[in-house]
């Protein structure tokens, strides 16, 4: 690994992808210098063009979706970190979590959420039989 001036670069002897920078550059039309861009570059030239275009299904695709969902993370971040019960969950469970484990706790909360309002649901239609 090797730092920049805007960003690092990690530098791999093995595989077909021989190098990844990363770099924070301004964001384009920012008049007010707090935006910023995350530039993800990777090189594979280090292996002859021919064998490249043979073995093009090992191209790594997983900095796009690593972005997106950083990008993510940190709008959550700079909108609801001021909350301390957020923060202590996001630090302490979500974090330690594998991606497949978030995954199935946040389709737990969503169902959660639905059985919820379908019972809000029956419980007034009750109500409202039982009161008139």
């Amino acid at each position: 690994m090797e730092r920049l001036p805007d960003g690092i670069v990690v530098t791999d002897t093995t595989g077909l992808k021989t190098r990844t920078t990363f770099r924070v550059v301004p964001a384009p039309g920012d008049t007010t210098g707090g935006g910023a861009k995350l530039v993800i570059t990777d090189n594979y030239g280090g292996t002859p063009e021919a064998d490249r275009k043979k073995r093009m299904d090992e191209v790594d695709k997983s900095p796009v979706q690593w972005g997106h969902g950083l990008h993510r993370y940190l709008r959550q971040w700079k909108r609801w970190s001021g909350v301390v019960l957020w923060r202590w969950y996001m630090r302490r469970v979500w974090q330690s979590m594998r991606p497949t484990a978030r995954r199935t706790v946040f389709q737990l909360l969503i169902i959660t959420a639905l059985e919820f309002i379908v019972f809000l649901m029956v419980f007034i239609i009750f109500w409202l039989e039982l009161a008139g």
